[in-house]
């Protein structure tokens, strides 16, 4: 990790302003999107399997093409990438009201646009991830994604009553123009990104030619090279389904062992107290980038643990409330410490692959664990029991990786380099 003095604001760089006012615009639209998408689904069909589908649409291209769009963004140029895959975007939401206004499509029809949206999404994200080191600098890498992060968390918090206001007020065909538009804003921020206009070294001239497989799984290798990048990977993806279960769950939680209702005013204040927490490891990080982030990871991740199960028994709301906050800001800062660890120690033509890796194990395993806990709670009746099994695979992680930090320390003269 870097240490010395803390590195000037990343704030202060005009570049880095413009791809945080684009990935927010960015993250906007894709909130409401998958506020209002699986919504109109249920409306029209009644359906939850429909619209659980529909929500399914929001990761599925991730698993199919990660790898994909990773080898190809570290081909090209990721500025022209992110523009282009906005652009896309636009285009295909500006179906929604086109489909909308003329006919009354069944449900498969939005299925096909949530895929093919979800589908420019991956794009977008790879190529933002891996443009994070040019455009702040490996010094202040944790700085940008605490920003990143924070500004993702407030966007996200007010998706949905942004979305449910444009519906109320303009209808669905109209709020899919002002989404649309949002992409469209995103576009032109990206594209003033001076950073990114040119494709890695590591890749320069390859851009005519076609992928391979021994290409594509570069990324792979280099995870399973780097002991520091490949037990943080892992531990994304074990905290992703802990957290996936925890997140999915949480009105359910507090309906079946909090005795709150649906509607119960209580529950938004639990909602907002876990992202909350998302704000506050925001903050955090950044100041956590001077230690040894398997040591950090390892201590987030005992917290992590802990305060899961500390939540799953809450006494009542009030309690809940500050055990969820508490418990996310273990959770967020073991992300992105991930993220920022895997983007400051991967080469530049590798940042595409090695980060949509990452990306894969941690996006892939939110809706798995979502899924096992809500069979589990069906199963046992008993959402406690369940959370609580659901703890598993943090603890996992967190043994993993606390291995991994007795075996360091054994090797205590080649740590320092490993940090550098």
């Amino acid at each position: 990790m870097t240490t010395g003095a803390a590195a000037p604001s990343v704030l202060r760089s005009s570049d880095f302003r413009f791809m945080l006012s684009g990935r927010a615009a960015s993250t906007a639209a894709t909130a409401v999107t998958w506020v209002l998408l699986p919504l109109h689904v249920y409306d029209i069909t009644g359906s939850a399997t429909a619209a659980a589908s529909m929500s399914a649409m929001n990761v599925v291209p991730f698993l199919l093409f990660g790898l994909f769009a990773g080898a190809y963004v570290d081909r090209l140029r990721p500025r022209t990438v992110m523009v282009v895959v906005e652009v896309v975007s636009a285009l295909v939401l500006l179906l929604v009201p086109a489909v909308v206004l003329l006919s009354e499509p069944p449900f498969a029809v939005f299925l096909v646009i949530g895929f093919l949206a979800s589908s420019a999404f991956v794009w977008f994200d790879v190529a933002s991830s891996a443009l994070v080191p040019a455009v702040a600098g490996p010094e202040r890498v944790f700085q940008a994604n605490g920003h990143l992060w924070m500004a993702a968390t407030v966007v996200n918090a007010v998706a949905a009553p942004a979305g449910f206001f444009l519906l109320d007020r303009i209808g669905l065909a109209g709020a899919f123009l002002v989404i649309a538009g949002a992409y469209v804003v995103s576009a032109v921020l990206t594209s003033f990104l001076r950073a990114g206009r040119t494709a890695a070294d590591g890749a320069q001239g390859k851009e005519g030619s076609r992928v391979g497989w021994s290409e594509i799984l570069e990324g792979l290798r280099f995870i399973r090279s780097d002991r520091v990048v490949g037990v943080l990977t892992l531990a994304g993806a074990g905290i992703g389904i802990s957290g996936g279960a925890v997140y999915s769950t949480i009105v359910v939680f507090s309906d079946l062992s909090l005795d709150l209702s649906t509607d119960d005013i209580r529950v938004g204040w639990i909602i907002a107290g876990c992202s909350v927490g998302a704000l506050i490891a925001a903050v955090l990080t950044p100041r956590l980038r001077s230690l040894d982030p398997v040591l950090v990871s390892a201590v987030t991740l005992a917290v992590d643990v802990v305060l899961l199960v500390a939540y799953a028994w809450s006494p009542g709301w009030v309690v809940a409330l500050f055990l969820l906050a508490g418990w996310n800001t273990a959770h967020t800062i073991a992300m992105i410490v991930s993220i920022s660890v895997r983007q400051q120690r991967c080469p530049a033509h590798l940042q595409g692959r090695v980060n949509a890796v990452g990306r894969m194990a941690a996006w892939g395993a939110v809706p798995l664990g979502g899924g096992l806990c809500g069979v589990l709670i069906d199963l046992t009746g008993q959402a406690p029991v369940a959370l609580t099994i659901m703890a598993l695979p943090s603890l996992a992680a967190f043994g993993f990786v606390l291995c991994v930090v007795f075996v360091r320390r054994a090797e205590s003269p080649d740590v320092s380099k490993e940090n550098a």
